[in-house]
């Protein structure tokens, strides 16, 4: 059961204008509580104990790129083509998404599974490294 405590704390509070235009207290939404209590899932925010050397973050931003390079491609010509790549980079990298097949994950993101399979054979192509269970050699 989700707790309210958070949202009756003032010190939560901001002000907001009501739909009259008057002024009154908004309180935030806790959505991590959401994301523990019904998916099962930790928030994960910053860790401010966690450091990373500049090797770290040089390779991490290299990889970061190659993937969004990837995703853009032709994205202001092909906006479907940018939903499918964008719909298998959610695949592979969100654990909460990993136990879908791609049938699933085609009707649930409105796609045929077709279109989905060509961006996850080029993925596969242009990532060899990366693979998730549900693809295939």
């Amino acid at each position: 059961m989700l707790s309210l405590d958070g949202a009756a704390d003032p010190s939560r509070c901001v002000a907001s204008h009501a739909e009259d235009g008057h002024l009154e207290p908004a309180c935030g939404f806790d959505f991590d509580e959401i994301d523990r209590n019904v998916f099962h899932v930790e928030p994960q925010g910053p860790d401010e104990d966690e450091e990373f050397t500049p090797e770290e973050i040089d390779a991490a931003c290299a990889v970061v790129t190659r993937l969004v390079e990837w995703l853009w491609q032709d994205g202001m010509k092909n906006c479907d083509g940018l939903q499918n790549r964008s719909v298998v980079l959610c695949w592979v990298f969100l654990s909460q998404l990993r136990t879908l097949t791609m049938t699933e994950m085609a009707k649930g993101f409105g796609k045929k599974k077709q279109s989905l399979g060509r961006a996850v054979d080029d993925f596969k192509r242009r990532f060899p490294k990366i693979r998730i269970a549900h693809m295939k050699d």
